[in-house]
């Protein structure tokens, strides 16, 4: 009976590690990639601006502002009347479109939450460029087209109310 030589077995040995190693770092870039994909803390915000025929309004400028935060960054749409403003804290945001030719167009209250991408296009009035005219919330509709998945945000109030003896994120997730 033949045994092994010691530099024979330290090769194999060798081999195991070194795919163990590969299989781990894989592993662990898969679950990295995972969740980076998953969890995301800010909020996109898009849409089209049309006159009242329909047609898209080029050159308009979109504001946002966080009346709370006063954060605020405006856009202007493309030749489709397109606009986009990614990476938007959570929060409650009014909504401003200005063009000329066109009354000035406001959207009170608009509240976007955590990893949220809203569709919201905005009609303009034709009108005297210093009047502004606010639109109702009924008017335009903040729809998530784009996601099929279900979501909700908890607030502090609701966190409080759990039975957990850690007030920490640590401990809100160890009971999921």
């Amino acid at each position: 009976m033949m045994s092994a030589s010691p530099a024979h077995s330290l090769k194999i040995t060798l081999r195991l590690t070194t795919c163990l190693i590969v299989t781990v770092i894989f592993a662990l870039l898969g679950a990295s990639a995972v969740f980076g994909q998953s969890q995301s803390n800010a909020a996109d915000l898009q849409g089209y601006v049309r006159d009242p025929s329909g047609a898209a309004v080029t050159g308009a400028t979109v504001a946002v502002r966080n009346a709370a935060t006063n954060f605020s960054r405006d856009v202007t749409t493309n030749d489709e009347g397109y606009y986009q403003i990614t990476n938007l804290p959570p929060g409650n945001y009014e909504v401003t479109v200005e063009a000329s030719g066109f009354s000035k167009g406001r959207i009170a209250s608009v509240t976007l939450t955590v990893g949220q991408r809203a569709d919201l296009d905005i009609p303009l009035s034709v009108g005297s460029v210093g009047a502004t005219v606010d639109i109702s919330t009924a008017e335009v509709a903040l729809v998530e087209s784009s996601s099929t998945t279900v979501s909700n945000t908890i607030d502090q109030r609701r966190r409080n109310g759990l039975p957990i003896t850690e007030r920490s994120a640590t401990g809100f997730a160890l009971t999921l």
